[in-house]
């Protein structure tokens, strides 16, 4: 395993722990999955994917997550203690949505 793949998944538990811990308090994010976390080769940003399981608009998500970066960023300093943290970039994961469209065109073409 190479050492990006070790620091995302570090990120990804760190993070997914604060969100099914019940350690996040704001009713936006109470139904929040971390799904990956994928990391710049010179560790400066990670971009955290995730899936909103909520009736919460996507917008609204999207500004809670960005108001709780620092508390999450100083989660992952603790807990990993790296010498460098990266910046954290919040990303709506459509993997979902782009498998089912694959399997409905996929079932299109076999039906022909």
């Amino acid at each position: 395993m190479s050492r990006l793949s070790k620091v995302s998944d570090q990120i990804k538990d760190v993070v997914s722990i604060q969100f099914s811990g019940g350690r996040i308090n704001d009713p936006r994010l109470q139904n929040i999955a971390i799904t990956a976390v994928k990391i710049t080769a010179d560790l400066r940003l990670a971009t955290v994917y995730f899936r909103n399981y909520s009736d919460t608009p996507l917008e609204e998500v999207e500004i809670a997550l960005e108001k709780i970066t620092g508390y999450l960023k100083r989660k992952i300093a603790t807990t990993t203690h790296s010498r460098r943290i990266p910046d954290l970039r919040f990303r709506y994961d459509v993997s979902i949505e782009v498998g089912s469209r694959i399997e409905k065109l996929l079932g299109e073409v076999i039906r022909v």
